[in-house]
């Protein structure tokens, strides 16, 4: 809002400066009818102020946008080109991410049903968010999935979101720290959102931005900051649950909700597509030997 205001000035002002310029000066001009004439005669009694002034700032803004403004842009537009290529990359495992949860949690059918959906709201709709509730973070992880350190090891979702998750708040530290002050504001705060959404937050156990706050549950219960929630993701009787089930404390579908929204909304900004067949991370997982069906249902 505020480069809007400074822009739409620099251009009033360019405008009655040169207004001025015509208006006090000596140079002849193009014939006016005569009642435009008067207006670009000099007056008698001018001092030439105006007139100085009016070259100043025209000399001053030429100057500027020679020396500094076009300089600059372009030093922002290659700053922009890197940091956007840098947040895909984290969209785009973040998308994996995501599918493979659902895909964990699917059947062969219900995959290929996913499939052929052309925007993501067909997707990401209350079917979405009641079937990932079945999601079982203890469950083993995808075969395809390994730690790099230790190839072909057997994981299980929890450790592999807790690396996944915390990888992506640190990637995108380094690039927003990185890139700051060269960014568009919407795309540094649309990154910042991605990387303090409700899941990432609560799965982590990190801080949230405001000092001595706690997140809210469906029934006013707070997430204790700075506990990760799969510690906290047992029942009275010690009995675990899924992580994204209804239950009497909270529903955290509702946290992935907000993963998934400013997920969707920095992708956004990093490459123009609202359709998962354009997506280049689902393109991936829609192939057959990517994935395996219903291997993290919870059993009850």
């Amino acid at each position: 809002m505020l480069k809007k205001l400074c822009n739409y000035l620099f251009l009033c002002f360019m405008l009655i400066s040169l207004c001025t310029l015509l208006r006090y000066s000596n140079w002849p001009v193009i014939d006016l009818p005569p009642e435009m004439e008067s207006l670009f005669i000099r007056p008698t009694d001018s001092d030439g102020i105006l007139f100085n002034l009016s070259i100043g700032f025209i000399v001053s803004s030429v100057f500027y946008l020679m020396i500094v403004y076009y300089p600059d842009k372009i030093r922002r537009d290659k700053a922009k080109a890197i940091a956007l290529s840098e947040f895909a990359t984290v969209c785009t495992d973040a998308m994996v991410l995501i599918v493979l949860m659902y895909k964990n949690v699917s059947s062969e059918a219900e995959w290929d049903h996913f499939r052929y959906f052309t925007d993501d709201s067909r997707f990401f709709n209350d079917v979405f968010y009641t079937k990932i509730q079945l999601f079982d973070e203890h469950k083993e992880a995808d075969t395809l999935l390994c730690y790099p350190e230790k190839p072909y090891a057997i994981i299980t979702w929890n450790d592999k979101l807790q690396n996944d998750l915390a990888d992506y708040v640190r990637r995108i530290d380094i690039t927003v720290n990185r890139y700051l002050y060269l960014l568009e504001d919407e795309i540094v705060e649309s990154a910042l959102a991605f990387k303090n959404n409700n899941f990432i937050t609560i799965y982590l156990g990190l801080p949230t931005n405001e000092f001595g706050s706690d997140l809210m549950g469906k029934n006013g219960i707070k997430y204790a900051e700075r506990v990760p929630l799969h510690l906290l993701n047992n029942g009275k009787n010690g009995k675990r649950s899924p992580i994204f089930r209804v239950n009497d404390v909270s529903n955290n579908s509702n946290i992935l909700k907000s993963y998934v929204d400013t997920l969707l909304k920095l992708r956004s900004y990093c490459y123009n597509t609202t359709g998962f067949q354009k997506d280049r991370a689902v393109q991936v997982f829609c192939k057959d030997v990517c994935g395996q069906y219903g291997i993290a249902i919870f059993d009850d």
